[in-house]
């Protein structure tokens, strides 16, 4: 869900819609955060609990900074 509304911020050029968005991932992160990762830890065996941590916060943090890295490289066009 998070994926989908992030391309569609990205994608979009109606700055009412974008709002909209927003607010809808805002919302949404309490469920990836919490539900999803705890969800994620009990579906693994307990001795990969600190490799599925890891992976997942170090993809997360990789994602973030290739958001940066993006419209770092486009703020000079606008």
């Amino acid at each position: 869900m998070n994926l989908v509304f992030t391309f569609c911020t990205l994608a979009t050029s109606n700055i009412l819609f974008m709002y909209l968005l927003m607010f809808v991932l805002g919302l949404s992160v309490t469920a990836r955060y919490y539900v999803g990762y705890t969800y994620n830890l009990e579906m693994q065996p307990s001795s990969h609990h600190v490799l599925v941590s890891t992976s997942m916060f170090l993809f997360e943090s990789c994602v973030s900074v290739c958001v940066i890295i993006y419209f770092w490289g486009i703020g000079d066009r606008w």
